[in-house]
């Protein structure tokens, strides 16, 4: 018989589907465990087997894309649109954040984002209705933002507002402290940015960043990097395969060492005059 004290969470196995559901889980989608639960071990009132766990996430399958195109114009503004799509525990996150958020409290949101940037601008959002309990999630943030840019000058290209998963999240894995006497909790993750640039004249694209294409042992990484007249077009894509829920000290170096080669790639930058 299981103490009480040992037992730090209680959730329910359904046996005929070999399935784990944690009712006391606010917003998450039936089949699936928050964070916290994955890849735990587990004791079963009934039917106990040694070494059980709970499933840990599948290497991939939280995903996020986000294609965005705008106008650069002479004096420095810019307008444009972004879409963002979002699979698994990064729409599960996304949903709760803005369950009871109304279409325009979102679009206040995101104006006042880029007014404490110090930008002159507006921008709305909308989005698909966020109260269904499901592991896929769309929304499109609509801006237009005066004085964004020094004219002329250089800039790396990186989204223009937070998102769940940015590239550069993975990437700030650079600076992050290795313990190298025991494993730490550590999870998956993919993102894909794609940008699609106008250069309004007279401004002209001088320079751009090389292609990139890297591969480590469970993560990876491309961009590139190809321009069309004066419009540039960067595609970015990001694949962390790490399986979890724990990763030994090598794994976690060469983590590190992989992702200062992308975070030099995100700084790399666009020169315009």
């Amino acid at each position: 018989t299981p103490a009480v004290s040992m037992v730090n969470h209680v959730i329910n196995y359904l046996p005929e589907w070999d399935l784990y559901v944690d009712a006391t889980a606010k917003g998450i989608p039936f089949g699936m465990l928050p964070m916290q639960d994955m890849g735990k071990p587990v004791f079963r009132v009934d039917g106990y087997r040694d070494g059980t766990t709970t499933p840990a996430m599948v290497p991939g399958s939280s995903r996020q894309t986000v294609k965005t195109k705008f106008r650069f114009s002479a004096d420095g503004s810019i307008a444009g649109e972004s879409e963002i799509e979002l699979q698994g525990m990064y729409a599960v996150g996304v949903r709760s954040a803005l369950r009871g958020t109304t279409q325009d409290q979102a679009s206040q949101m995101m104006k006042r984002y880029f007014q404490q940037l110090g930008s002159d601008g507006t921008a709305s959002m909308r989005m698909d209705d966020p109260m269904p309990l499901e592991d896929r999630y769309r929304y499109q943030v609509t801006f237009s933002v005066g004085q964004a840019m020094p004219v002329p000058g250089a800039v790396a290209v990186n989204p223009l507002f937070q998102t769940t998963a940015p590239v550069m999240r993975f990437a700030s894995q650079a600076n992050m402290q290795v313990d190298e006497t025991r494993p730490v909790v550590c999870t998956s993750g993919s993102s894909q940015e794609e940008y699609e640039i106008e250069f309004a004249s007279p401004l002209q694209l001088a320079a751009i960043p090389p292609d990139v294409d890297m591969k480590g042992s469970a993560f990876s990484y491309r961009a590139s990097y190809k321009r069309d007249g004066n419009t540039l077009r960067v595609t970015r894509v990001l694949e962390d395969l790490t399986p979890g829920p724990l990763c030994e000290p090598k794994y976690n170096q060469d983590y590190k060492d992989f992702m200062r080669k992308v975070l030099a790639n995100l700084r790399a930058q666009v020169v315009y005059q």
